[in-house]
């Protein structure tokens, strides 16, 4: 037997008849305002799900779907995502620091006010993605950032290599110190390997010259 209690007062919402909750089937839940600390929720079945105000921290959500969920204010430091469907979930004013999500699913997500410093989201995909808040640190290295929307989003010492930025709104977001290289820019193009901001691009002779004579 798993007892799921709310944070405020340790009332017992939920309980599972089970001795594990690893690939869960749950649907529809509403796990709003309870602690969900430290249990392994992998593989489960959590799309639609209402996980605002929720304690989250080092919650184990590998391989879960959580499609369409909701995470409103809620606790998701060292949360593990990796292989999750998060796609069209939504994140206001939460707190991830530290989240691993290695090639999760964040396709239409939506972070808003959202604090991901530190956050682990390597080859994950996230795009036409929000993403407005803090990802100072972040690592984005392989990332599917297709059409995302970083507007003034704090990239600061981010890991962007190897990312797909083509097409996103990168208008006012802060990208000091962060890693470009292989990446491809917003216009499709591509960063170098030399240094950060250094594109590679084949030398070309100035239009005026195009019709001169070689000697």
């Amino acid at each position: 037997m798993i007892e799921i209690r709310r944070r405020s007062s340790g009332e017992v919402v939920l309980r599972f008849d089970a001795v594990s909750l690893q690939g869960l089937s749950a649907p529809n839940t509403d796990f709003s305002g309870t602690d969900l600390s430290g249990l392994d929720l992998s593989g489960a079945d959590l799309r639609n799900c209402n996980f605002n105000d929720c304690d989250c921290r080092e919650t184990n959500f590998s391989k879960a779907t959580l499609q369409n969920a909701v995470f409103n204010r809620a606790h998701l430091q060292q949360a593990v995502c990796d292989g999750a469907d998060m796609s069209d979930t939504c994140l206001f004013g939460a707190t991830a620091t530290g989240l691993t999500a290695r090639k999760a699913n964040f396709r239409y997500a939506k972070f808003n006010q959202s604090d991901l410093s530190g956050a682990r989201l390597p080859g994950s995909d996230l795009s036409f993605a929000t993403l407005h808040g803090n990802f100072h640190g972040v690592e984005l290295r392989g990332a599917n950032l297709y059409g995302v929307d970083l507007a003034s989003a704090d990239l600061s010492e981010a890991d962007l290599r190897d990312a797909n930025m083509a097409n996103a709104n990168l208008q006012g977001a802060k990208l000091a110190g962060s890693r470009l290289e292989g990446s491809t820019g917003v216009y499709g193009q591509k960063f170098g390997t030399s240094g950060p901001f250094k594109l590679k691009e084949k030398k070309r002779r100035p239009w005026w010259k195009v019709w001169a004579k070689t000697a």
